[in-house]
Parts: structure tokens; sequence; C-alpha cells
């Protein structure tokens, strides 16, 4: 998209926007955050007289603001005709379609704007003015834009892991699942912290916590961690797992233990069955835990479906609630479960024993669900490591081999100073430069997104999901003390970590629409009408050119006089020739 030029206006209040509307110019608009909202934005878009959007950083609105739907994921879900409200907060300004670039501005870019912008408010020429350029190769659909190799799905690579070793195709399991990524409209700063960043830690921090304290003959049933991505696009991470899990055959076995057609990289995932599972567990919004009863009485909430038989999960759950001195109250009937992952695995079972663990009872209380203000102040590490502690203890109580509640006591979670815990909650949601992650690999970027990325069949493309995936290898794995500078120096099935050999059973798995096909150039598959198609055009980098602009009259003057001097030169020149050929013509 490129956009047209104007001089920059300031709108800060609704005075400010009344003004401009009246005004009936076209400008540049420099917003505030705290407008920048449906409404407002609808207004300024449907004058005619909009010729970009900058979007200043700063406070978000008093209320609370979400820019996705009050019910997200509806049209995936279990009740698509629910005109129930999870997110109340919700707009769906992020879904409209808008024909002017829009671009989010940092803080220091945002002082220098806001200047400028006032500088403009004096009478009289010359002024500040802008333009914004912000190129995408999209067609007219996404079956067009991906046939013609202008696009590439929406999605990533989900991460799952399993404890003590290889999954036992034989042997029941209990899962955690919870997201991997977020949404936002400004990508750059879509942090996702409450939303997604939250449970992403606390199943993070209940795996190292269970490996640390937990010894594997202790337990009769597998537990398997899932992390998926995708899931703010349609479900695609979990739905393409819950698929892979019950209907995946391979046609084309490779040499290397995966598959050529369909490709995958490993076949692992194949011993996860789903009449094994005995307990399915997401965390979901717990970075905010909520103190109903008192100071020290936090309270968490349990989701689950009517179909579902979850008493041994609810029951392990209360134990757990009883032992630590809080409250797992289950969350108020008739809503069924929220927007979440579970949801893909319903789909296939809907007796299948399932539970949503999260901060919140009837409605979301994450006032900035999938907003850029979803940041590291919207979420405290202690509420995390109350989550984390819950799934631990619980998983331990589901898959015990003998009744005994002893091991429970040394089920603790290290959230002190310098913890483990507090360097990924730095990472995910304040500095990608922090030290946990410059130990992996160097981020290009400091500012942490958990935008979902795009998906390619043999690549990361996600900074953080590369990250994460490099944490929970070597976190539940097994250091075999071997020193190394590449994976090609550690055995097979090893990878090098922060030089040292690890043995681990953690793995990637493709996050990517089932209306895809894999196999034939992303293709329509015959679960188009039915999934999550979106896809994201091929963009050059967004950039914004600031420059000074005369007056419109001076400049339309300067244009009519250039027009006039143009053609008077013509004459003169018509004028002289002539009189040259006249006076020299026969000599």
């Amino acid at each position: 998209m490129e956009g047209d030029f104007g001089a920059l206006w300031l709108i800060q209040t609704s005075n400010d926007l009344d003004e401009w509307i009246n005004k009936k110019e076209p400008n540049v608009l420099v917003v505030s955050s705290q407008l920048f909202i449906k409404g407002t934005i609808n207004r300024l878009v449907e004058s005619g007289y909009a010729r970009g959007i900058l979007v200043l950083a700063g406070s978000p609105p008093p209320s609370g603001y979400s820019p996705v739907s009050s019910y997200p994921n509806k049209e995936f879900g279990l009740h698509p005709e629910s005109n129930y409200q999870w997110n109340p907060l919700g707009d769906d300004l992020a879904f409209q379609k808008f024909d002017i670039p829009m671009f989010q501005l940092d803080a220091a870019t945002s002082e220098d704007v806001i200047a400028k912008a006032t500088a403009n408010k004096a009478e009289g020429y010359p002024k500040h003015a802008a333009s914004l350029s912000s190129f995408m190769s999209g067609s007219t659909d996404s079956e067009t834009c991906l046939r013609r190799g202008r696009c590439e799905p929406v999605g990533g690579k989900s991460i799952w892991t399993s404890l003590y070793g290889p999954v036992n195709s034989s042997r029941e399991m209990v899962m955690a699942i919870t997201h991997l990524d977020s949404n936002a409209f400004f990508r750059e700063v879509a942090v996702g912290a409450d939303a997604d960043v939250s449970g992403t830690i606390a199943q993070l921090l209940a795996a190292v916590t269970l490996k640390k304290h937990i010894q594997p003959h202790l337990l009769a049933k597998d537990i398997v961690f899932t992390w998926f991505a995708g899931e703010a696009w349609g479900y695609v991470g979990s739905q393409r797992f819950v698929y892979d899990i019950t209907q995946f055959t391979c046609e084309v076995p490779s040499s290397n233990g995966g598959c050529d057609n369909p490709p995958k990289n490993t076949l692992d995932f194949q011993s996860i069955k789903m009449p094994n599972i005995d307990a399915i567990i997401e965390l979901n919004q717990v970075g905010n835990i909520q103190f109903v009863e008192g100071p020290n009485d936090p309270t968490l909430y349990i989701h689950s479906e009517p179909t579902s038989n979850v008493g041994h999960i609810r029951n392990a759950l209360q134990s757990v609630a009883v032992s630590e001195g809080f409250s797992i109250d289950q969350a108020t009937d008739g809503n069924g479960i929220p927007p979440s992952s579970l949801t893909s695995f319903l789909h296939v079972n809907p007796t299948i024993p399932g539970v949503v663990i999260s901060e919140f009872d009837t409605t979301f209380t994450n006032k900035f669900y999938h907003s850029k203000f979803d940041g590291s102040k919207n979420m405290n590490l202690t509420s995390i490591c109350i989550a984390a502690k819950t799934l631990a203890s619980t998983l331990y109580l589901l898959t015990r081999a003998q009744p005994d509640d002893s091991p429970l006591a040394d089920i603790q979670v290290d959230c002190g100073p310098n913890s483990f815990a507090q360097h990924v909650f730095e990472c995910l949601t304040q500095d990608m430069s922090c030290i946990l992650a410059s130990a992996y690999f160097t981020a290009p970027q400091t500012q942490p997104s958990q935008y979902t990325s795009i998906f390619r069949k043999n690549s990361v493309t996600s900074e953080s999901q590369l990250f994460l995936f490099d944490v929970i290898y070597e976190v539940t794995g097994d250091n075999t003390n071997v020193s190394c500078s590449a994976n090609s120096d550690c055995g097979e099935g090893q990878l090098c970590l922060r030089e040292k050999c690890i043995a681990g059973t953690t793995h990637l798995h493709d996050a990517v629409s089932l209306a895809f096909d894999l196999s034939n150039d992303f293709a329509p598959t015959a679960y188009w009408a039915n999934s999550s198609t979106w896809t994201e055009p091929y963009w050059r980098t967004p950039n914004i050119k600031v420059f000074m602009i005369d007056n419109p009259a001076v400049e339309i003057f300067a244009f009519v006089f250039g027009v006039v001097e143009f053609f008077l030169s013509i004459v003169v020149v018509w004028c002289l020739r002539a009189q040259f050929v006249k006076r020299f013509k026969g000599k």
C-alpha cells in the first residue's frame, strides 16, 4: 500500500478529532494510543481525508481495549452459533479491511512526531508532512495468492516434549497444553503477556519442576507437554496436531525416521494415541490471578464441557488447592470452555477428559487481550508460579504409580531472585537480548514479539519459537556432559546447546491449517471450507518519509508559473528561430 502524503495533524482528544473531521483537509493523522479504537479509526477512515495514520506510543484506554473479537475463534470452536462474549472489550478492529497505511511508533519517534505535528498547529507555512509506504503483494484471496506464489500460510511450529524419554504408545498419558504465540493489531508489539505468554512460562516451569523433583519410577503414566503455535488464527497448531496423531499416514517414509510424503521430520508423534489420553489440562491466561477472598487466597477457575468426564482432574486440582492453601473453583456452568486449544481435541472426541485452567470465571479479566498493551506490566511472576505449581502437582497426582502424596512437598517452583523463571519472564516480555536468550542465539531485535509467524516446512521463522524450543529441549533433556561447538559434535538425537550435548525428546510439529495441502504447494484440501485459511502476503519493509511542504496556493502558483514560463519559452524560441531563418536565409 503506497500511502499519499499530507501534513501531520495531531489527534489526542475527541475535540481534536471533531475539529479535523469538520476541517475536511487531507492529512497524515498522528493519533493518541488511547484513541486508537474502532469508533475513532472508522470515523477517520470514512471521512475520506485520512492519508495515513501514525499511532503514538503511550498509555492504554482507562477502561481497557481489545482489537479482536468478543468471542475469539468462535467460528472454529465448539459453539459457533453462540452469542456469548468471553472478551467483552473486543471490537474486532484487527479483522477489518483498511485502504490506508497505519504504523505504530516507538516512544522516541512519537516524541519527534508530536513536536512536528504540534508545530503544524501554528498559522502559516511551511508545514511538516509525511508519506507512508507499506507495500504487500497480495491477491484476491488466499487460494489465488498461494497459487500465484505471493503469500505463505500463517502458522509456524508447535513444540511438544515428553518427560523421562520417548512416549510409550501402549501406556496411558496425561497432556498439558497451552499457547505458544499471540496476536495484536501491530505485529512488532504483540507481546501477549497475560493472554498467551503466562501459560507458556507456567507450563515450562511445571516441566522443569517435575523433571527436577520427581523420579520416573514414581509415575505410572507418561506426561506430554505441548505448546501450540498459530492458535489465534483458527487453532491451526492444535488442529494439525490432533489430525496428525489420529489420521496421519506416511506414504513415502524417509531414511532418517521421518516421512518424505507427506513431509514430516519425525514420526514420534504417532506414539501419542487418543484412547491413551487420560486427561488434558490447558493453562489459559494465568498471569494475573485474582485474590477473591483476600490477599492470601488466589483463585483459579476450572472450565470444562458437560460431555467430558473430568471428575478425576477436578479432584486432583482440589487436592492441590487444599495442600497449597488457595482456591480452585469450578467456573460458572452454561458457557462451556473459553476459546482454547482443548477445542481441537473435543471436536474429535467430545468425551475426552479435559479442563481449562484460567484466572477468569465468566469473562476475560485481561482488559487488553491481544492488544499492544498486554505487556509485562499486565501480568506478574507470582501468578505464573502459582499456576506452574498447580499444574506440576496436579500432573503428579494424575500420573503417580502409588497413592503417595509425600512427593508433593518436593514440588516447589523456583521463582526467587535471578531464577530461571525470572530470566524467561524477562526474555519473553521485556527484552529478547536478555542473558538467557543470548546464551542460545543473537536476536535480530530486542523488542519481544510473540506475533504468529508464517509456516515453512523446514525452518522456524519466529525468534521466540526458536528460543523456546532450545530452552525446552535443554531443561527437559539430559546433559551428556560432552562438550561441543555444533550439533555434528553430538550423538544421534542430540543437540549442542550452550556448548553441551543434550539428549532430549523435544520436537517441533507443523502448525498450519488443515486447509492447505503440504504435499502440493498448499493447494486446497477437503478441509478448506471449515478450516482457517489465513495467509500473509510477501511485503516490503514499511517506511515513513517526513519532509516540509509549502502552502498549496504557493505550489499551485509555482506550477502555473512554470507552465506559463514553459510555453513562453517555446514562443520565444520559435520567434527567435523565425528571425534567424529570415535574416540568414540565402546566405
